[in-house]
């Protein structure tokens, strides 16, 4: 598509564009042409994100008091078109427990602040400090992540690869 418009826009103005700056007048056409594509290509991912985002909200368990999620982005994988990305900050008050559950992909986790304590299904419990990270393998069960203070909140960067459409978090019926 860029190369039919910028040939339309050369046929139709080749004969009278100057050349700016020792600069053939297709040269600047090219230019402008790709700064529109990227623009377009921004305001696309935008509204993607944007929508992605609603659609993640409903995956969030609404009973889950203490604990705020917000969505930084949200993509298909260029190379990868039925995997995604999600980024998502999770901020957990002091002394909130979030309950068992499992997430629909693989995760990176991040802490940006405080302290939290987890424990993964079949594993000791492990304190997790600001600077530190940890992964989690698609569908591995999280018995419980608990802020581990009762004054200040604890808070973390999530970096999920999953599916396209996957559930992101999946809490757990039943009591472990």
């Amino acid at each position: 598509m860029f190369h039919n418009c910028k040939n339309m826009l050369l046929s139709q103005t080749s004969a009278v564009m100057p050349v700016a700056n020792g600069q053939p007048a297709h040269g600047i056409l090219d230019r402008f042409l790709k700064r529109l594509a990227r623009r377009a290509l921004v305001l696309a991912l935008l509204t993607a994100a944007t929508i992605s985002s609603a659609s993640y909200a409903d995956t969030i368990e609404a009973s889950t008091s203490g604990v705020e999620r917000q969505m930084l982005y949200q993509s298909t994988l260029p190379d990868f078109p039925d995997r995604m990305v999600t980024a998502l900050t999770i901020e957990i008050a002091p002394g909130a427990v979030v309950g068992p559950h499992r997430h629909g992909g693989f995760i990176y986790v991040y802490m940006l602040e405080g302290r939290v304590r987890s424990q993964m299904e079949n594993e000791e419990t492990v304190e997790y400090v600001a600077g530190q990270s940890w992964i989690e393998e698609a569908d591995a069960l999280h018995i419980q992540t608990t802020n581990s203070s009762t004054t200040e909140s604890a808070k973390f960067l999530a970096v999920v690869y999953s599916d396209v459409g996957a559930q992101i978090t999946k809490p757990e019926m039943d009591n472990h």
